[in-house]
């Protein structure tokens, strides 16, 4: 019986050294997981990656539903006409900070931007190109930067825009209007929220403030409480 069990277990490591050491065995694992896969998409329906635009409107009275929301930045621009808390570049923190207005601009941005819980807007990682008020500097290796910005406390509002932002978004509460586009730019689709609970995936594209706030770009999925997006 001994023998038998050691010959069974010798049998087995073969034939699993076959398929995952040999070609055969290879090509037999990517076909069974093939057909898995399809079997999965056949009962569960084929996870969509296909994009739309889309647009989410927030008058300026509702701003709180962007607070605590961050993106990543990728190869980002970003221009700002605001007041500061402060600016710092590689270490050194420019003299920004107080009551006056100083426009910004960066270019090819690589990191992460957010509006915390108190409105404040922040950026930290690395750009190649900064322009603060009249005086700019660029250069091939990146400079590390790091902005805190308070872009809802001017009078009259301050302005900014960031572009090249990516994230999954999850709105608790948001009252706006919520748009799905046709390539052309014209409307599908329009949803007007009240308080409403809103979860936007796969984003990718540009936040601005001016009048309004104004999230606009692509989109695998938007979902609200009584309707659905999708590509």
């Amino acid at each position: 019986m001994k023998l038998k069990a050691i010959l069974a277990v010798i049998i087995v490591l073969a034939i699993i050294g076959l398929i995952f050491f040999t070609d055969s065995g290879k090509k037999v694992i990517e076909f069974l997981s093939g057909k898995i896969s399809e079997t999965a998409s056949f009962i569960f329906g084929p996870k969509s990656t296909k994009t739309f635009r889309m647009s989410l409107e927030v008058s300026l009275e509702n701003k709180k539903g962007f607070y605590e929301k961050s993106f990543v930045m990728k190869n980002s621009n970003f221009t700002a006409s605001s007041v500061y808390n402060f600016i710092s570049v590689d270490g050194g923190v420019e003299k920004v900070s107080g009551s006056k207005r100083v426009e910004i601009e960066l270019r090819g941005i690589n990191g992460k931007f957010e509006i915390t819980s108190v409105g404040t807007l922040r950026i930290s990682g690395e750009a190649n190109y900064i322009r603060i008020g009249d005086y700019e500097r660029s250069r091939e290796k990146p400079y590390q930067i790091e902005i805190e910005a308070l872009p809802f406390d001017c009078s009259p509002s301050c302005s900014f825009k960031a572009e090249n932002l990516n994230s999954d978004l999850n709105f608790l509460v948001i009252s706006g209007e919520v748009k799905k586009l046709r390539s052309d730019g014209s409307i599908d689709q329009i949803k007007y929220l009240k308080e409403e609970s809103l979860t936007v995936q796969g984003f990718s594209g540009s936040l601005e403030l001016k009048d309004s706030i104004i999230l606009g770009g692509e989109a695998v999925q938007v979902k609200g409480s009584d309707f659905l997006y999708t590509g």
